[in-house]
């Protein structure tokens, strides 16, 4: 277990630290085998990933906490429920917008992860109402707030004595961890106030794993349980570890990382892009013949710049589709 670099207050506590819970994020269930991977079967890569995971929290006798997106679509299918109500530890959560129909936390009961909840597998952690872990002997016991997709972060008011954590899923970034024209508003330094009166910060949402601090909140974004895509192949799969000093720990998967051709991988991916979402809803719009379909795409491909892998796919399902 090694500590990761981080900015920030510097803890005082006299006895040494100690395990107080596991910190993970973003797992995206889903049935089938990212387009970036070569796995044969994507729920037992998961499965042995998540047998890990539990065993490692028995280990140390210290909850898992979860930062949302449990799974890749609200609606997953029964197949994929049943896997998670096999697999998926006990963890206690916040859903992302992933989790959420149409990215609506009023609409949660009808998700897929409410499911998990009504099958206490997920234990829901309510935003407003502070969750507490006692923890061992003269540590301080562990304060959970809870920041769900599309709830405001607000500065912790509590007096209480302990480790107060906030687990949030919304974008966070620093260079080399974000987007070109991510936000300012989500940088990490401008979550200062927000987080004012948290010791740790637990982040779900942005895929690119990172600790650093804003003001003397530790942040920890988790970054990605599962690595699905090219751009995260230089990433270890891991957790955290948060420690009774606040600070959080890295511990790695002992898992098998199999990728696919890169080539391949591009195109394919491509195909997920926002351009072809687009072309997927202008095709919902037509008429059930499939000329109609044919003579859509072929208009969308000669008035949009589509990457020519992706035209060449195209190309292929429409020629299957009238053969």
């Amino acid at each position: 277990m090694s500590a990761l670099p981080r900015k920030g207050k510097i803890m005082t506590h006299k006895p040494d630290p100690v395990p107080l819970a596991l910190l993970v994020s973003d797992l995206h269930l889903q049935l089938e085998t990212p387009v970036a991977r070569n796995e044969k079967s994507w729920t037992k890569h998961m499965a042995q990933a998540f047998g890990q995971l539990r065993a490692r929290a028995r280990e140390l006798d210290v909850p898992i906490i979860c930062a949302g997106d449990v799974f890749d679509h609200w609606k997953a299918a029964p197949e994929l429920i049943n896997f998670a109500m096999d697999y998926l530890p006990e963890m206690h959560a916040i859903p992302g917008q992933h989790d959420l129909p149409l990215h609506n936390y009023d609409d949660i009961q009808r998700s897929a992860y409410w499911t998990l909840v009504k099958a206490k597998i997920i234990h829901h952690l309510e935003p407003g109402i502070p969750t507490i872990f006692p923890s061992p002997g003269n540590y301080p016991d562990l304060f959970v707030h809870a920041f769900p997709w599309g709830k405001e972060v607000t500065p912790n008011p509590s007096v209480d004595r302990g480790l107060h954590l906030a687990v949030i899923h919304s974008f966070i970034w620093r260079p080399q961890a974000g987007y070109p024209g991510a936000s300012k508003e989500s940088k990490l330094d401008n979550w200062r106030t927000r987080l004012k009166g948290y010791d740790t910060a637990l982040f779900g949402d942005n895929h690119r794993p990172f600790v650093g601090a804003a003001g003397q909140t530790i942040v920890f974004n988790h970054g990605t349980f599962f690595l699905r895509k090219s751009d995260e192949r230089s990433i270890s799969p891991h957790f955290g570890v948060l420690m009774s000093d606040g600070d959080v720990h890295l511990e790695h998967q002992d898992v098998q990382t199999a990728w696919g051709d890169m080539e391949n991988i591009k195109a394919a991916e491509a195909l997920n892009s926002g351009d072809i979402r687009n072309l997927v809803s202008q095709l919902e719009e037509l008429g059930s013949t499939g000329l109609d379909y044919v003579d859509a795409v072929a208009m969308y491909v000669e008035t949009h710049e589509v990457p020519k892998p992706v035209k060449e796919i195209i190309v292929k399902i429409i020629q299957n589709e009238l053969s």
